[in-house]
């Protein structure tokens, strides 16, 4: 899903395999209580790249990859936010490799790559091997 526009939730349980990108500057995405799932981890939940003055607030999201990945963004402000059941290493596998480059991050509740001057607040990142990257 696309959104090119500020955008409020209906507060209901939404199934968005593939994730939202917020494909614009200055939006905000209330999610005013909604859970978004996907069926498997293989997208991000919110994607944003080269994005400023983004506000993601009062939204769950499950099962994802990434529940936020946000790369090369100024001003975000993330608050009142669960992110969780994201993608895992299997079992008995390589855990936390610190050189593993952030091309080809572990799974996790929120990946900042690149962005500065943000504002992350009373968010939930339980439930996960990484919470925030």
């Amino acid at each position: 899903m696309l959104l090119t526009q500020s955008t409020t939730l209906e507060p209901r349980l939404y199934e968005i395999p593939e994730g939202i990108t917020l494909a614009a500057d200055g939006l905000t995405l209330d999610g005013n209580g909604a859970t978004i799932i996907a069926s498997s981890p293989a997208h991000n939940g919110i994607t944003l790249t080269g994005r400023d003055a983004i506000t993601i607030k009062n939204l769950t999201l499950l099962g994802f990859h990434h529940g936020l990945h946000a790369r090369a963004c100024t001003r975000l402000t993330i608050e009142n936010c669960r992110f969780t059941h994201t993608a895992e290493q299997p079992p008995n596998t390589a855990f936390l490799d610190i050189f593993r480059p952030p091309e080809d991050p572990y799974g996790g509740g929120i990946l900042l790559w690149n962005v500065t001057h943000s504002r992350i607040e009373h968010n939930d990142l339980s439930h996960q091997m990484c919470g925030l990257l």
